[in-house]
């Protein structure tokens, strides 16, 4: 017994604390392991709750594998690093194969048919040199213990100060929160508004220029049906996380929040927030508006406060469909092989299960769709329709889905296949919106308000051109002009519509990722849009 400073600490006591350290913990701290370390690497991006069901799969799974290799050995130590061992196996199998495939010198190993025997002799040679030579394991649980207790610590660290940046940067700013504009008011005959925003939808000088693309037929048939096109258009901003705020609080962003802290985020920074509790919206609700919006798949970017949310792929505990986080998460396992296979034999009940891109296929269908059927809803409403088109996946053509949908994959976004994926999502959503805005126009009692706007433009050339078409009722038109940003869409509109008093920003395009939000001025580069100020 020692004693030290009144108290009193026995052997008993100690032996007990190393006896914790003597249980078998590993397994299941590298499965949870594996789950946070893979959020901590996209935070800001994916939603906490998107890990809870894959994290309470692998928690039971490791617990599942850990009880039948306990019932085969009868030896805890040793079915703990059995089970490890298998867990290891299975969670790296997807991160060494996208590795070799990134590596040209490692690329001979990308292949399913070449490194699953390499994998199956490592995970078979191990398993008989455990069986064989590990009689007791305490030593080696101990370190495993310790290396996975570390590794998820490390994981713990990585959110926890993620949150206490959050947290120090939510305090040392007020955003300007979301106000109705004074003296709205609602007109005698109110027009319906449609706001589609097409993600990634580029300029038509540079689908030209730089795709070889010719882009006329789309933009005279919207002039044909009363549309004005701003042909030298360009976002705020060249991520949506800035222009969807813009845009809906018809302000930038540095007036939005004043000072931007040192080490803001853009979740710190509450820009989903400003985004959803935006000021078009509270505005026209305050007139007697009712709101619809569309799921999206991106939580930061989803109106589901709205009165009327549309949610076709919503997924629940039970559904077999997966989320993105899920889908990423699988393609760094053992499963990745075993899902590419099923897709080359079209194998229906596999494939069935995990469905990603056949989910944002019924997602951009399901809102053109339904889209088409909203002008026989009663009373005025504003419709907030985000369609993730031609923004990749790039699985669409004039036909619809691909037929090779099931073998896609990221080499379809990349290069000359890529700039092709996407000018064929721009052939597909020509056709499909000119569908949907003509019936719209045909259905509307009223001359509706219609906006066709990109958030930003190709991921290939000139990020900041996009497409804005405008069809405003009466006198609105003549308020446009080519050179028209994101920032001043629902000025105009609320000035010409419902008489509001307001005037039109400098029109601006600014750099700056996130963090840092270091914002710079980008001067436009067509000859022709230069000439037009």
């Amino acid at each position: 017994m020692i004693e030290e400073a009144g108290w009193v600490v026995t052997g008993e006591v100690i032996e007990m604390k190393i006896k914790i350290f003597n249980h078998v913990w590993h397994p299941i701290l590298f499965g949870v392991y594996s789950i946070l370390a893979l959020y901590a690497s996209n935070l800001g991006e994916i939603q906490f709750q998107s890990i809870i069901r894959p994290l309470v799969v692998v928690f039971f799974f490791s617990i599942l594998l850990l009880g039948i290799f306990q019932v085969i050995f009868k030896n805890w130590a040793r079915s703990g690093l059995l089970t490890t061992w298998s867990l290891l196996i299975f969670l790296t199998y997807g991160h060494v194969y996208n590795l070799a495939r990134s590596l040209d010198w490692a690329s001979f190993l990308a292949r399913h048919r070449l490194l699953l025997p390499i994998w199956a002799l490592l995970f078979v040679g191990v398993i008989i040199l455990l069986i064989k030579k590990v009689r007791e394991g305490e030593k080696l649980t101990q370190i495993l213990n310790v290396v996975t207790g570390a590794l998820l610590l490390f994981s713990l660290i990585t959110l926890g100060r993620h949150a206490v940046a959050q947290g120090i940067a939510r305090r040392s700013y007020q955003p300007s929160e979301a106000a109705t504009v004074p003296g709205l008011m609602l007109p005698q005959n109110p027009p319906d508004i449609y706001y589609i925003l097409l993600d990634g939808y580029t300029r038509a000088d540079v689908l030209e220029q730089k795709f070889s693309f010719d882009n006329s037929d789309f933009i005279k048939s919207l002039e044909e049906i009363g549309f004005y096109v701003a042909e030298c258009s360009r976002s705020n901003y060249e991520h949506t996380h800035l222009t969807l705020p813009s845009l809906m609080n018809m302000a930038y962003i540095d007036t939005l929040v004043g000072d931007i802290p040192p080490g803001a985020t853009v979740d710190s920074l509450r820009f989903d927030e400003l985004t959803k509790d935006n000021q078009v919206m509270q505005s026209l609700q305050s007139i007697g508006y009712e709101t619809v919006a569309f799921e999206t798949s991106y939580y930061w970017a989803q109106f589901s406060d709205v009165d009327i949310y549309f949610e076709p792929t919503q997924i629940r505990f039970f559904t077999p469909s997966i989320t993105d986080f899920e889908e990423i998460y699988l393609d760094t396992t053992l499963l990745s092989a075993l899902l590419d296979w099923a897709s080359k034999r079209e194998i229906s009940f596999i494939q069935a299960a995990v469905m990603p891109n056949e989910s944002h296929a019924l997602r951009i269908q399901f809102a053109l769709d339904k889209l088409k059927e909203l002008p026989d809803m009663e009373g005025p409403q504003f419709v907030m329709a985000h369609l993730v088109v031609p923004h990749p996946p790039y699985i669409f053509n004039q036909e619809g889905v691909i037929p090779d949908i099931d073998d896609y994959d990221e080499s379809f976004e990349e290069g000359e296949l890529g700039q092709e994926g996407y000018l064929n999502n721009i052939r597909f959503i020509n056709q499909e919106i000119l569908q949907v805005v003509e019936e719209i126009l045909e259905k509307s009692p009223n001359p509706p308000v219609i906006i066709l706007q990109a958030d930003h433009g190709s991921d290939f050339f000139d990020r900041t051109m996009i497409l804005s078409a405008f069809h405003l009722p009466g006198s609105g038109a003549q308020a446009l002009y080519p050179q028209l940003t994101p920032v001043n869409t629902f000025r105009l509109v609320f000035k010409h519509i419902f008489d509001a008093p307001y005037d039109v920003l400098a029109d601006r395009t600014l750099s700056g990722k996130y963090p840092p939000f270091d914002f710079q001025p980008i001067e436009e580069t067509y000859p022709h849009c230069i000439n037009k100020r």
